[in-house]
């Protein structure tokens, strides 16, 4: 008679699951229970949380997939005992605030912990320009976030189902400074008006037309400093609050109206006057 053959050895794989109910069902391999492996054998252990939880495996024995999430292998070289743990899940909001652009704070929940927001809450924050700028828009991260309302809404929502980072975008505003002239269209030209930030300094040009001469410049809105009045080419530095500012070229007639009067013979006469007034 052949001798027996040495019956390979076995060893069981017990797995437990602590809140199933946020388990896909189906999803866990091996399923709850014990099961009996050769020695040696490799099992992948597998499972699916529904979506805003998570899981993780424990099993003090096999170090290398306690506190695992994710698939995982286990060489069943003795017999183990393995929990499976589904909980909600919990991801962090990360808030940029780029200075001196602004700043951006949370506006709900009250005293949330951004390290640890439970899947699908509601967050809603709101940056604040700092003077001198205004919001142009939020930059998510990753791409594909939703916020609501809008990507350029000053306050935003986002439900909380990733790690998520938000960065305000903040841009220096600018106003209007006008550059006029005075007779309007018939003294002069101007140049140097234009969109500025406050507290820059713009250079502005008057060119009178012919027949008239530069008269200085003058302030008629906001803060501008006028480093020349009486020169046709200077500097102007405008006020490091928002504009707009307007400024005036003044023009006036190149020489005073000359007169001669010519009288006539006889109880008639007449007046000519040379050259004659410039339109006004």
């Amino acid at each position: 008679m052949m001798p027996a053959l040495a019956q390979a050895q076995q060893h069981t794989l017990t797995i437990s699951v602590q809140n199933s109910q946020y388990a896909v069902g189906g999803s866990i391999s091996p399923g709850s229970g014990s099961h009996s492996y050769t020695n040696g054998e490799s099992v992948t252990l597998s499972a699916e949380a529904r979506p805003g939880y998570t899981y993780r495996w424990e099993c003090a024995a096999a170090p290398a997939i306690n506190n695992q999430t994710g698939s995982v292998s286990l060489t069943m070289n003795q017999n183990y005992a393995v929990t499976l743990v589904f909980e909600p899940a919990y991801y962090s909001l990360t808030l940029d605030s780029p200075m001196p652009g602004g700043t951006v704070s949370v506006v709900s929940p009250a005293s949330v912990n951004l390290s640890s927001i439970a899947a699908s809450t509601l967050v809603t924050v709101k940056a604040t320009p700092a003077t001198g700028y205004h919001f142009v828009r939020w930059e998510p991260d990753p791409v594909g976030t939703v916020l609501s309302p809008s990507f350029t809404s000053l306050q935003a929502s986002v439900y909380m189902n990733r790690n998520v980072r938000l960065t305000p975008v903040f841009a220096q505003s600018t106003y209007l400074l006008e550059v006029l002239d005075s007779p309007e269209s018939i003294g002069g030209e101007t140049t140097g008006g234009g969109y500025y930030v406050p507290g820059a300094t713009a250079t502005v040009t008057a060119t009178p037309n012919a027949g008239f001469l530069f008269d200085g410049w003058t302030v008629t809105l906001g803060s501008v400093t006028i480093s020349d009045p009486a020169s046709a080419s200077t500097t102007v530095a405008l006020g490091s609050g928002a504009g707009p500012w307007k400024i005036t070229a003044n023009f006036r007639v190149a020489d005073p109206l000359a007169a001669t009067l010519h009288v006539g013979s006889g109880s008639g006469g007449k007046v000519v006057a040379t050259p004659s007034p410039l339109p006004m």
